[in-house]
């Protein structure tokens, strides 16, 4: 979770009571997950190790949404990391398990395997 701050609010605007019980299930208080959030620390500026990174992100992902992803990738950059940031048109959260055999599922698995072969050599 890149932002945990703003996707609690962002749960919590909505009235998902279950996303939000299960913020507090990992964090005690919105200081906690604005302390611990990566998001939040590469914008403070804090040094951080920055390894390659990958993400998938649907567009309409109401979990963890576009602009959260997107924010991210570009904190990480500017931060020095190298990252492969991919949108998938339409793709709610986790649709790679949800339909592994669609066209979306099967071009993030290329990619994800494509991503693993570079690091690895």
């Amino acid at each position: 979770m890149a932002d945990p701050l703003a996707r609690f609010k962002a749960v919590q605007q909505r009235g998902n009571d279950r996303l939000v019980e299960a913020h507090h299930q990992f964090w005690p208080s919105e200081a906690t997950m604005a302390e611990g959030s990566p998001q939040l620390i590469l914008d403070r500026g804090e040094k951080v190790i920055t390894p390659p990174a990958l993400i998938m992100q649907g567009t309409n992902d109401d979990n963890l949404t576009p602009d959260m992803a997107r924010n991210f990738a570009t904190a990480y950059s500017r931060a020095g990391g190298t990252i492969a940031f991919h949108e998938f048109d339409g793709e709610p959260h986790a649709f790679i398990p949800r339909d592994p055999n669609s066209a979306n599922a099967q071009k993030a698995l290329a990619l994800i395997a494509d991503f693993i072969r570079h690091q690895t050599g």
